[in-house]
């Protein structure tokens, strides 16, 4: 699973990750709380079927965290082969921001998601991805 967490708002201590680097004033703890979910690609095919999913997981595709109140970018990840991703993150309000697996493209769109991260393990989100196809 390929995942990449950037620690860039460390002086918050928001991102609870083994290699981010955090002040010697306030040393990372291991954290067991974040998001965690999949990617999914949709329609797939411009006809939808009873019984046929219309949809796939979407490996790739790079998820940016920041708080819910706005600021710098404390995460980003890429999804996995699957579409799922992890993102450890301490309590509190975030925005997971989708963007597409390849820079420079607009398709497939996803909206921006607000999660609430409690302090009893990861809160589960699906971002559905638009592919276009209609």
């Amino acid at each position: 699973m390929e995942q990449r967490c950037v620690p860039s708002a460390v002086a918050g201590h928001d991102l609870a990750t083994p290699s981010a680097s955090v002040s010697a004033a306030a040393p990372a703890q291991h954290v067991h709380t974040g998001i965690r979910g999949v990617a999914l690609l949709g329609p797939i095919a411009p006809v939808e079927r009873p019984g046929v999913r219309n949809e796939r997981p979407l490996a790739g595709a790079v998820l940016d965290v920041r708080r819910a109140t706005g600021g710098r970018i404390l995460a980003e990840v890429r999804t996995d082969a699957h579409g799922h991703f992890t993102i450890p993150l301490r309590p509190g309000k975030y925005t997971v921001i989708p963007r597409p697996p390849h820079p420079g493209s607009y398709l497939p769109h996803a909206w921006p998601q607000n999660v609430t991260v409690t302090a009893h393990g990861y809160t589960s989100v699906t971002v559905h991805y638009d592919s276009g196809i209609r």
